[in-house]
């Protein structure tokens, strides 16, 4: 609400004063509506006007002229208190409720549990899924460490498997070429049919080379 609304608000009640038709607690009611909602609940102006009456105190006859004329003096009292209203309001303006989120307007012996526990749940989180994800990398890195190892192990036992398979080549091919070699030396008859030494030893050479050759294809 702007300040010329409240204005407005605030003389159309005064003018309501006029007629002593209004003179009743539904005009008490909607004027202290209206100035709750300009000058707040904590006001002197609502709590002036929320304890307003038109009847005067008892012990008076309402139909004298004494009783006329200081009910019409009340009635006049109250539009100079509007009147009032309306000079304060160029001065503090309309009343604007101060905003609060949850948390301000809990009470402090709900606010404080309910911090601990919020930290304390946010903690447990963090731990949990740092635990968690440590727990993955672990799981992670031991298998590929395994996945390693295993490559290795397979490595080395096709590297065993081939020079097995070229041993068994070589000795296979010298076992089979060593009578032809040993047959193709010519012998010297005064040896008695016997190989020198220098001959056997450049067949086994012959023999090597050739069956290194072929364990290598």
């Amino acid at each position: 609400m702007n300040i010329q609304t409240a204005k407005r608000l605030l003389q159309d009640q005064s003018y309501k004063l006029s007629e002593r038709s209004n003179w009743n607690q539904a005009w008490i009611t909607q004027t202290a509506s209206y100035i709750e909602k300009i000058f707040g609940s904590e006001s002197q102006e609502f709590k002036h006007i929320a304890s307003f009456t038109f009847a005067l105190h008892q012990g008076l006859n309402e139909y004298t002229d004494e009783y006329n004329l200081r009910r019409d003096r009340h009635v006049a009292a109250t539009q100079v208190f509007l009147a009032n209203c309306i000079e304060t309001l160029d001065i503090k303006g309309v009343y604007a409720p101060q905003k609060t989120n949850v948390l301000y307007r809990l009470d402090n012996n709900w606010l404080v549990p309910l911090c601990v526990t919020i930290v304390s749940a946010v903690w447990y989180l963090g731990y949990y899924y740092g635990v968690a994800t440590t727990d993955y990398k672990n799981v992670d890195l031991t298998n590929k460490v395994k996945e390693l190892r295993d490559s290795v192990s397979m490595g080395q036992r096709a590297t065993q498997e081939r020079v097995q398979y070229a041993a068994d080549s070589i000795s296979v091919l010298f076992a089979e070429k060593l009578p032809t070699y040993l047959n193709s030396i010519p012998r010297d008859k005064s040896a008695a049919g016997k190989l020198s030494r220098k001959e056997v030893e450049k067949a086994l050479n012959e023999i090597k080379g050739e069956t290194l050759q072929s364990g290598t294809r």
